[in-house]
């Protein structure tokens, strides 16, 4: 049986409900820095690199996760690994976290910054409402795309073939910047146990905002 397209890719979200340890259902504790040197809903500069040193101590025992999205995007050095040996183009901020006994953890982390965004969602074919300007009623272009409309919310997604082909791992434009990856890439994640990994099937994403959730 062949496996349709938008099956075979996954938006990636941050497990905090399994209970695994190491993984806090929210990721609390202190930053030493107030902002990052770089904008967390944009791709950044390909030429970026770091000049801080970014340290996290975390109000938690144990910290082992390899990927947290409840903190700017963090993945350890394993989950990178398998981000680039998939083609994945990654800026990987270093960050030292430290345990609440003192101890930084067992795992190097990043925070990870994704040079690779593309468009996910077929507007003819998906269930999706645009966002619109409240004065005027007229539809607001998307920041990073602004040659296509911002979506407000998202109910089901039929997706844009062209833009995934030969993708792995991915930032999508339209869904939010959400993470999305391959087939490949989460059966690999799962072969390797990879902690804090949530894989929704793209077919089953719906992103809606509590005030259209009635609809």
């Amino acid at each position: 049986m062949q496996t349709n397209l938008e099956e075979s890719f996954f938006v990636i979200k941050y497990d905090g409900e399994s209970g695994a340890r190491g993984c806090p259902f929210l990721l609390k504790g202190e930053l030493n820095h107030e902002r990052f040197e770089w904008e967390t809903t944009a791709p950044p500069p390909k030429e970026f690199s770091p000049k801080e040193e970014y340290v996290f101590r975390a109000k938690h025992a144990v910290v082992d996760f390899d990927f947290n999205s409840s903190h700017h995007f963090i993945a350890s050095e394993r989950f990178c690994n398998l981000c680039e040996s998939l083609g994945a183009k990654l800026i990987k901020v270093p960050l030292k976290i430290i345990q609440s006994n003192g101890a930084q953890t067992a795992k190097n982390y990043f925070y990870l910054l994704c040079l690779d965004w593309a468009n996910v969602v077929d507007l003819s074919l998906s269930r999706v409402v645009l966002s619109r300007d409240l004065s005027s009623g007229e539809v607001i272009p998307s920041r990073l795309s602004p040659d296509r409309p911002d979506i407000e919310a998202i109910y089901s997604v039929e997706p844009l073939t062209s833009e995934l082909k030969g993708r792995h791992f991915f930032r999508g434009i339209d869904m939010g910047g959400a993470f999305l990856c391959s087939a490949e890439f989460k059966s690999r994640a799962e072969d390797a146990e990879m902690l804090g990994c949530k894989f929704v099937a793209l077919r089953d994403y719906q992103d809606i905002p509590f005030w259209l959730s009635q609809e």
